[in-house]
């Protein structure tokens, strides 16, 4: 991963992460499919969902 910054004319980032975003791309669908299946209660493990985890 690499921080990728451009600076426009007037010295304001346009871009930033650019890099960062589109390599981790994957690994955030991901992990909202995890949450997603966390708030529907359809853990892998069987675990509790919610307050009742601790």
């Amino acid at each position: 991963m690499r921080l990728v910054r451009e600076i426009d004319s007037t010295g304001l980032e346009k871009k930033c992460h650019l890099e960062i975003i589109q390599h981790e791309e994957g690994e955030v669908q991901a992990k909202r499919q995890r949450v997603a299946e966390a708030a529907e209660g359809s853990t892998e493990e069987g675990k509790p969902r919610g307050k009742d985890k601790l």
